[in-house]
């Protein structure tokens, strides 16, 4: 089974641009695959959604969309939601990481790491 450890940066733009995430990665992943939470992006996402606005939108958006997928959630030592998927990212090995993240999304490919992001309206991709 195929893991993805997903970003705030991620859910908030599949939430942006109603991109379902289960369908967008299936065109990608040749197999099951299961979301993976780090818990300091889960927290960070309840954070942002309690803002006003489209960013607190998309992110409250996002928690019900992950709420949906019945994703794992890992318990990590960081407090950050960055230095949290990196953690996960180095105990999982064999994960894909989905973000939207720039400078993440770099220094985890630049590890050789396979990085998925939304690419716009309803596509999600290899970054």
């Amino acid at each position: 089974m195929y893991k993805i450890i997903v970003d705030t940066s991620f859910v908030i733009s599949a939430a942006k641009y109603r991109v379902d995430i289960r369908m967008g990665f299936i065109p990608n992943i040749d197999g099951p695959f299961e979301i993976i939470v780090p818990s300091p992006v889960l927290f960070e996402l309840k954070y942002i959604s309690k803002n006003k606005g489209k960013r607190g939108r998309d992110a409250s958006i996002g928690l019900q969309m992950l709420e949906q997928l019945n994703p794992k959630v890992e318990r990590t030592e960081k407090k950050y939601a960055d230095e949290a998927i990196v953690e996960v990212a180095e105990k999982i090995q064999d994960a894909f990481i989905a973000t939207n993240d720039t400078l993440l999304k770099n220094s985890l490919k630049a590890k050789g790491r396979r990085v998925f992001s939304v690419k716009g309206s309803a596509f999600i991709g290899l970054a």
